[in-house]
């Protein structure tokens, strides 16, 4: 698009220059005026699109994206899908930003533009919308960058534009007809209607109660039929309202099941033609006093009265396969039970999460439920509504044996812990057992079979523990066992008090052929590996205590040097200067200049007898470069302020004179040096006052700036 209507033809006036820019001024404006018409004679052919020229925008607005009208702004800014939830009326409201209007097709500046409204418009490229690659077809208003278009239908729909492509296979440029499609979306819903299986799921059977009234029932149910089952049924997992007496099979009638519950639930309407060879139908009350519930969980039936049940009540087979209904007089009906029913196409469960429960698997027989805690906000388990997630690291009470903790998670859902420190090396040099109870050997008792059982009261082993046997002096272990020889334990029939070895650890079970002779210990914990036995230099006689996993370290801190860095609270003819870009305070020739600073010694974690000196990195500045020059010393005094008792402590009000004659050297011109102070003793909690002054008098012959560029308390251990 060309700017916007020059108004005034700028003609060439007397005395003007002869110039190429001044002659052709009036022809460039008449220029720009044709290219104006031309454009707008464009855009207006056969009225093929509407524009707004020239109108505001926000400076991120680029070509080719969707824009809306935002009217607390004034202008036009990125388009948006955006849904949010009224917290007052838990209502869902589409977004102002949802409202798109039209794209961007020029931009003129920063914050103007030309806007395609509505018609068939030619860009360059959708790069700043789609990106570079463009098929042709329907696209969407993004619900995830503002600006941008998709092409995938998104849960609220709404349609931009439509991409014809190229004219034809000369031209690169693209053809889109822009047709914003503004509508209340939230609303949007689709109609539902269903028929369904008048037919018990199982046996129809009628019996008399003790009052004499006649009643359905469903024996023999089937959960694989399709029609009513007992409301009590496990099918339904006790979700069935009170006073139900059967509910429908929805999980067997698909075509429901995919769409259901109604959004609102107050949309559902039920039907019923009982087939009496009467045209028409009645509608159901609905509700516990009615004759049936629709609920977010399914469709229930409240009575069993003889006759009054969603199936005819001389059910049989035959009605069921429509033998016997053939082309007589009257005409024989059927029963109809209709339920119709609308769904909002936001508020669906494609686009809000309606339950959420803990995954669960089953691992060699065991059920076994992902660590999750699903409550509602107070604490309570739930499925539904507001829900909070908890990970559940805890482990069951039986469980809960010190010094073991959460090493992994197996089959995404179970827990899997170990042992915090595996142990100490104890009688056998080349044995490492476990710590705690488990650490000393336990008598154990053996069966003689060919998968033996071991029994020992409160062993503590878990599937894949590794254990070895011992026979006491003079016994004799059981024949197909060896002693220390590293076995498994097994899971399989792995109780409290007994247990299974293997050679492997989801081997076979050991065998035993006699009962063996005397008493017999087990110990559980492995063998060392070459490698550690390596790092820890034990060889194989050797019987050293060797600690791994967690452990508690003494230590003593031994306070050697701590920095505390200082406060500036006055300066008296101290100036702050930059030089060789470099900031310092200086103490100027020819007079009496001064720096007080505070230093507040720590309260907690130093030692009791504390010492502090002063250190200042300082230097010359001026003079001749590279002569050393003699520095004048500063003089230095403190004023400690004792951290108070509870009564109070007086206020101290003298200064105390340290040495720093370190100050006074012979130094080369801009070269930095470190000095130390005499050191005096502090205390934890202590304020202490630090004043550093150059003195004008005879023995100061420096004739410029004595440079200080950093100064701190350094505090130490008197007995370090």
């Amino acid at each position: 698009m060309s700017g916007s209507w020059p108004y005034n033809i700028k003609h060439v006036n007397p005395g003007e220059p002869v110039q190429s820019d001044i002659v052709n001024r009036p022809d460039r404006t008449l220029q720009e005026r044709t290219d104006y018409l031309k454009d707008r004679l464009d855009a207006s052919e056969l009225g093929r699109a509407i524009f707004e020229h020239d109108a505001t925008v926000a400076p991120e607005v680029l070509p080719g994206q969707p824009v809306y009208w935002n009217w607390a702004t004034n202008r036009y800014e990125p388009a948006l899908v955006a849904v949010e939830l009224d917290e007052t009326t838990q209502v869902f409201t589409v977004q102002p930003s949802s409202d798109c209007v039209g794209m961007c097709y020029e931009k003129k500046t920063a914050d103007r533009a030309d806007i395609v409204l509505r018609g068939l418009v030619v860009f360059k490229n959708l790069d700043n919308s789609i990106g570079e690659t463009v098929a042709p077809g329907k696209y969407y208003l993004s619900a995830v960058t503002p600006g941008k278009l998709s092409k995938q239908k998104p849960p609220v729909t709404v349609v931009v534009c439509h991409v014809q492509g190229p004219r034809d296979n000369c031209s690169d440029e693209l053809r889109v007809v822009v047709m914003p499609q503004s509508r209340d979306y939230v609303e949007e819903h689709t109609h539902y209607r269903f028929d369904l299986v008048p037919r018990p799921a199982g046996v129809n059977t009628i019996t008399t109660d003790p009052e004499g009234q006649d009643r359905h029932s469903v024996t023999d149910p089937n959960p694989e039929l399709q029609g009513w089952l007992p409301a009590d049924h496990e099918v339904f997992n006790g979700k069935a309202p009170v006073g139900a007496v059967f509910g429908y099979n929805l999980q067997k009638h698909t075509a429901i099941a995919n769409v259901w519950p109604p959004i609102p639930i107050q949309s559902v309407s039920m039907i019923w033609d009982k087939g009496l060879n009467l045209v028409g139908a009645t509608e159901i009350p609905l509700g516990a006093r009615g004759l049936a519930v629709c609920d977010v969980n399914g469709i229930w039936w409240m009575s069993d009265c003889r006759g009054d049940v969603p199936w005819p009540e001389d059910y049989s087979a035959d009605y069921a396969t429509g033998d016997g209904l053939g082309a007589e007089c009257p005409r024989n009906e059927v029963m109809r039970v209709v339920v119709i029913y609308l769904r909002m196409l936001l508020g669906n469960d494609r686009s809000v999460v309606t339950s959420l429960v803990a995954d669960e698997d089953v691992v060699d027989g065991e059920i076994i439920t992902a660590p999750i805690a699903i409550t509602n906000c107070d604490d309570l388990p739930a499925t539904t509504g507001d829900l909070k997630l908890n990970v559940d690291l805890q482990f069951d009470d039986v469980e809960g044996v010190g010094g073991e903790v959460v090493k992994g998670v197996a089959n995404r859902h179970q827990l899997v812990r170990g042992w915090a420190a595996e142990g100490v090396v104890t009688t056998t040099p080349n044995y490492l057992t476990v710590t705690g109870a488990r650490n000393s050997a336990k008598q154990v008792t053996i069966t003689t079979a060919t998968e033996a059982v071991f029994t020992s009261t409160g062993h503590g082993m878990r599937p894949g523990t590794r254990a070895r046997l011992r026979a006491d002096a003079g016994s004799v272990l059981p024949t197909g066992l060896a002693a220390d020889t590293e076995y498994f334990v097994l899971g399989q029939d792995l109780t409290a008090d007994t247990f299974k070895l293997s050679t492997e650890e989801k081997g076979t079970p050991l065998a035993t052929t006699d009962a063996g002779t005397g008493t017999f210990k087990v110990i559980s914990g492995r063998f060392m590996t070459a490698a550690e036995k390596t790092a820890l230099n034990i060889d194989s006689a050797a019987v050293v205590p060797v600690h791994q996993g967690l452990l508690r370290i003494d230590y003593t801190d031994n306070l050697i040097e701590r920095e505390i860095l200082p406060q500036i609270i006055r300066l008296s003819d101290t100036v702050e200067r930059l030089y060789l870009d470099v900031p310092y305070l200086g103490f100027p020739a020819g007079q009496n200049s001064l720096l007080r600073v505070r230093l507040n010694v720590p309260e907690e974690n130093v030692d009791a007898n504390l010492n502090m000196q002063i250190r200042v990195r300082l230097f010359g500045r001026g003079g001749t470069p590279n002569t050393a020059t003699q520095l004048p010393e500063l003089a230095m005094s403190y004023r400690r302020l004792p951290r108070p008792a509870v009564a109070g402590t007086p206020l101290p009000t003298t200064d105390t004179t340290i040495d720093f004659s370190d100050s006074s050297r012979a130094l080369p011109i801009d070269t930095v040096v470190e000095c130390n102070s005499e050191s005096f003793p502090v205390a934890a909690g202590d304020t202490v006052l630090v004043t550093i002054e150059r003195v004008d008098g005879a023995a100061d012959t420096y004739e410029n700036d004595v440079g200080i560029l950093r100064l701190a308390g350094i505090i130490t251990s008197a007995e370090s």
